[in-house]
């Protein structure tokens, strides 16, 4: 639905959001980023910096759960306001992409002649939802792609509008919830879905448990490590448990029987749940491919002529919604 279809556009939400630095751990073998970057809800700072830091000193680094990219949501025809602050030594910003917005005071960035909307310490900016769907927001006070910019070390989000009226509760344990990855979400007079946020992001800076970048067991050169939401099971951690050339095989090595459940989010439910999986590529270099073993849906959602597929390719910056 766009917003010329609904008829109210009268409600502010106001979120004061804080951009951290941590140690990122991404699975529970222990690889980390040292120099983990993340938007959070001013709210959670202390508790996710102080926990975060208590599990990155166990042996071996332990992944907090609470450690995610931060979801908004809000309804369509609401304006938001964020109070975006940071005390890191660096000038940041937050950019969304695909929303309305005075590209003068909430572009997120310093482009040309417009005023400067990134900020060292504090600074607000105001986005109209006015289309349904998922909006991917990241940092444009320093857009490079090396080791040395904010990208890669996770500093992105994104802001997903729902239908009028809807609601957003934990999945789990049916709070209501301000922001999180996965959400059930309630509409009048319309079936309720599960909402799952899965997030694509490009080759990290990463380190193994004992502070070494990670080799690669058959090459002996250094393996490089892609991510889902701040989280990672590179294969070279699911080593064969015997030399028997059968348990090399896909139905082992990619096994939770055997290994346990890999580290990104899981994404759960009931046969026959209505689900919509919001795909967010965060990153800025690589294209991935999204597949869901054994599932299928329409290229064009709304279109029951429309292609179906079971797989589909997401470039730097792009959303899609799979439903």
């Amino acid at each position: 639905m766009d917003l010329c279809q609904y008829p109210s556009r009268n409600k502010t939400r106001c979120f004061k959001i804080e951009a951290i630095q941590i140690p990122i751990v991404y699975n529970k073998y222990g690889d980390y980023d040292p120099n983990g970057l993340l938007y959070v809800l001013e709210d959670d700072a202390q508790r996710i910096q102080e926990e975060a830091i208590r599990r990155f000193e166990m042996d071996p680094p332990q992944p907090y759960e609470k450690v995610q990219p931060l979801v908004l949501r809000v309804n369509l025809g609401d304006t938001v306001k964020v109070r975006f602050r940071s005390r890191l030594n660096r000038r940041l910003s937050i950019h969304v992409q695909g929303m309305d917005y005075d590209v003068k005071t909430s572009d997120g960035t310093s482009t040309g002649f417009n005023p400067d909307s990134t900020t060292e310490k504090e600074i607000w900016y105001t986005w109209y939802a006015n289309t349904e769907g998922v909006f991917l927001f990241h940092d444009m006070a320093d857009p490079r792609s090396s080791e040395d910019a904010t990208n890669i070390h996770g500093l992105f989000g994104a802001v997903i509008v729902e239908p009028p009226e809807a609601t957003w509760f934990h999945p789990q344990t049916g709070e209501e919830i301000k922001s999180g990855l996965m959400a059930d979400i309630y509409q009048p007079g319309k079936p309720a879905f599960r909402e799952y946020s899965v997030f694509f992001h490009d080759e990290l800076e990463i380190l193994d448990k004992d502070g070494n970048p990670p080799m690669d067991h058959r090459t002996g050169l250094p393996s490089s490590t892609t991510a889902i939401s701040y989280r990672s099971e590179p294969m070279r951690n699911r080593m064969p448990l015997t030399h028997d050339p059968a348990d090399s095989g896909e139905d082992i090595s990619m096994s939770s029987w055997v290994y346990g459940d890999p580290a990104p989010p899981i994404l759960r439910a009931y046969v026959g749940d209505p689900a919509k999986i919001r795909l967010i590529h965060g990153g800025i270099k690589e294209t991935h491919v999204f597949h869901l073993h054994n599932h299928q849906w329409r290229l064009e959602p709304k279109n029951p002529l429309s292609t179906i597929i079971d797989s589909i390719t997401i470039s730097p910056q792009e959303c899609y919604t799979v439903t």
